[in-house]
C-alpha cells in the first residue's frame, strides 16, 4: 500500500482500496463504499423529493399526501421538478456526481471479492444490486442498541426513585422499547409509500444537464461526500477485523495480517481526513453554522 501524506491533494479512495494488500479487508471496504454510495444517492433523491413536494405545496397544488402520490407519475413529476427551479441544484448535483462513481465502485467490489476464498476454498462472489430495485427494497428499521441502553438506564433510575420491583422495571423497559419499535415501523411504512415518488425524483435528476461540471474524480467530489465515504471505509475496515476475530477459517498468522492491515488502513485514512483540505472545509462549515445561528 503506497504511503499517503497529509499533503496529498488528489487522494482517490478507490485507488487506495485497490492497493489494500489483504484481499478480505479490501473486499469488505470496497463493498461498504459501494453500498454507501447507494445510500447517499437515495438520501439526495429523498431530499429532492421533499424540496419539490414542499415547493408545490406552497403553491397550493394539493395536500402533501396527494402530492406524494402525484409525484409518482412521470408527467407531473417532470412538471413539478422543473417548476421547483434552483432549489433542486444541490441534490441533483449530488446524484449526478455519485452516479459517475457508482458503477466503478461496484465493479471494484466485485473484482476484489472474487479474490477472497470462502470456507470451502471457493472464490467468493458479490452480487451488484440494481439501483432501481434498491429504491424499492423493504424498509426494516430497528431500534439501535444505544437507544435500548439509554431506555434501560432511564427506567432503572426511575425504578430506584420509586422503589419498583425488578419485574416492574423490566416491564417498563419492554414497553418503552416496544413504543420505539412501533414508531420506527410507522416511519418504515411511510418511506416505502414514498419510494415511487422518490424514485421519480431520482430519474428526473439523472436527466438534467447541469451548467457546471460535477466531480469527475474522487478529490473533486463534494467534500462532505468524500468525508462520508472515507469514514465509511474506516468503519468497514474495523468490521473486517471483527469478522476475522470470530472466523474459524483463519490461522493466527492470517488473523494478525488482517489486524495489521486494518491498523494501517485506518492510520492512513485518518491522515487524509486530517489534511488541510478537509480541515479547512470543516472550519468553513463551522463558521457558516455560527453565522446562520
Amino acid at each position: 500500500m503506497s504511503k499517503i501524506t497529509t499533503s496529498t491533494a488528489t487522494f482517490c479512495l478507490f485507488d487506495f482500496i485497490r492497493d489494500v494488500p489483504n484481499p478480505d479487508v479490501a473486499a469488505q471496504i470496497a463493498q461498504s463504499t459501494a453500498w454507501r454510495i447507494d445510500t447517499l444517492i437515495q438520501g439526495a433523491a429523498r431530499q429532492l423529493f421533499k424540496a419539490v413536494r414542499e415547493d408545490q405545496y406552497k403553491k397550493g397544488v394539493d395536500g402533501l399526501a396527494e402530492l406524494s402520490m402525484a409525484l409518482k407519475e412521470q408527467a407531473f413529476a417532470e412538471y413539478a421538478f422543473e417548476d421547483a427551479g434552483s432549489i433542486t441544484t444541490g441534490p441533483v448535483a449530488t446524484i449526478k456526481e455519485l452516479m459517475l462513481h457508482r458503477e466503478g465502485a461496484y465493479n471494484l467490489a466485485s473484482e476484489l471479492t472474487s479474490l477472497c476464498i470462502d470456507y470451502q476454498g471457493r472464490p467468493k462472489s458479490f452480487q451488484i444490486p440494481d439501483l432501481d430495485d434498491v429504491f424499492f427494497n423493504e424498509v426494516n428499521l430497528k431500534v439501535r442498541p444505544q437507544t435500548k441502553r439509554r431506555i434501560a438506564m432511564s427506567v432503572e433510575r426511575r425504578a430506584k426513585a420509586y422503589d419498583l420491583t425488578a419485574d416492574e422495571t423490566q416491564a417498563q423497559v419492554a414497553r418503552r422499547v416496544q413504543r420505539e419499535e412501533d414508531k420506527l415501523k410507522d416511519v418504515g411504512l411511510t418511506l416505502q409509500e414514498q419510494a415511487g415518488a422518490v424514485y421519480e425524483m431520482f430519474r428526473q435528476a439523472c436527466a438534467v444537464t447541469l451548467d457546471a461540471e460535477v466531480g469527475q474524480e474522487f478529490h473533486t467530489m463534494d467534500t462532505n461526500n468524500q468525508r462520508t465515504l472515507i469514514e465509511s471505509a474506516m468503519t468497514a475496515a474495523d468490521r473486517a477485523e471483527e469478522y476475522a476475530t470470530s472466523s474459524t477459517n483463519l490461522s493466527d498468522a492470517e488473523f494478525d495480517d488482517v489486524c495489521m492491515c486494518v491498523l494501517n488502513v485506518n492510520k492512513q485514512l485518518k491522515l487524509v481526513l486530517n489534511s488541510s483540505r478537509f480541515k479547512t472545509h470543516a472550519q468553513r462549515e463551522a463558521a457558516a453554522a455560527v453565522n446562520v445561528g
